[in-house]
């Protein structure tokens, strides 16, 4: 999971934008996607004898793969043991992060499961994005549903 590994490197009054930027770039994504698959759907059906929903996958894939090849050279990784930083920067980057005390047990203070998630439980701030959460999940299929079921009417009428 990619989450984590955005979260390590930095500090906590950091990572609110940098996650707001991870979660940003896949709703663009996925607006800018279909636009994106139609295009090539469209300009590319039958082209060499190949459906365009095939064509899509190809593209998508060849795109995907590259992609991901590229990437495994661009992510650095851990600033522990990142070959990328000299000696110092090293120590400094993992100082850095050290001192802003991610983590609950620094503070001295014990949580066990039930605890917390009693605790969580009890914080409105965790229902809200929740709620806000899951009416974001549901809504965009529902939405591709409802285009879907157009679609298919629109063509069993004409």
């Amino acid at each position: 999971m990619l989450t984590p590994k955005l979260l390590i490197r930095y500090k906590r009054d950091e990572q609110s934008k940098r996650f707001a930027a991870f979660l940003s770039a896949g709703i663009l994504a996925g607006a800018v996607g279909g636009l994106i698959a139609g295009g090539i759907e469209s300009s590319l059906n039958e082209r060499y004898g190949i459906a365009g929903w095939r064509w899509l996958f190809i593209v998508e894939g060849t795109v995907t793969a590259g992609w991901s090849l590229v990437s495994a050279f661009l992510l650095p990784d851990f600033p522990h043991n990142s070959r990328r930083f000299k000696n110092r920067e090293r120590e400094l980057a993992v100082h850095r992060i050290l001192s802003d005390e991610q983590t609950v047990g620094s503070k001295g203070v014990h949580m066990g499961h039930r605890r917390a998630l009693a605790w969580a439980l009890k914080d409105w701030k965790i229902w809200a994005f929740s709620f806000g959460f899951m009416v974001g999940s549901f809504t965009a299929p529902m939405i591709f549903l409802l285009d879907l079921t157009c679609r298919l009417l629109s063509d069993q009428i004409r």
